[in-house]
């Protein structure tokens, strides 16, 4: 059994050996010491493994659904003013002031509401460097973020496809 395997296996034990070699030509030029790339990597795996690292998933999604509210209620509220432009150009009858005053409050609580929401996501206490940051900057962060993370998928896929062909040619 061991004898069919061992041409293989001597194969890719000589290409590990040689990327043994050129890791540690590397480790001695970039002249940082093994103890300050352990931190390093320690750090790394901790801020990967910490919890806010796999919040943005559905945060994000809360995030679009507040937004989009914030947008509706934008649009609202451009749709009020043109009806108070206009009006203010007419002579409007008192009943039509009356409930256009009366949009006017409930667009405010709808406001009000939005906002409720958006500090019910409690972004602040699962990120508390976000504390005051304006929500469409959170946003565009998360799709920065995401963007990072296929970038970064995409390289490993290619290294991963470096590595086998690599390995197909014996080394």
């Amino acid at each position: 059994v061991f004898a069919s395997s061992s041409p293989n296996l001597d194969a890719r034990l000589t290409g590990v050996k040689g990327h043994k070699v050129t890791a540690q030509k590397a480790f001695e030029e970039c002249s940082v010491s093994a103890e300050i790339l352990q931190a390093q990597w320690e750090d790394q795996m901790k801020s990967q493994l910490s919890i806010c690292t796999h919040a943005p998933a559905h945060l994000k999604k809360e995030l679009d659904s507040v937004l989009s509210l914030q947008g509706q209620t934008e649009a609202i509220d451009y749709a009020i003013h043109s009806l108070q432009v206009e009006l203010s150009k007419v002579d409007a009858p008192e009943e039509l002031l009356k409930l256009l005053s009366n949009l006017q409050q409930m667009q405010e609580e709808f406001k009000e509401w939005s906002e409720a929401l958006y500090s019910l996501l409690n972004i602040h206490n699962s990120f508390p460097e976000l504390v005051g940051v304006d929500l469409e900057f959170v946003q565009t962060l998360l799709m920065v973020r995401d963007l990072k993370m296929n970038i970064c998928k995409q390289a490993i896929g290619g290294f991963l496809e470096w590595d086998k062909l690599d390995q197909a040619v014996g080394g």
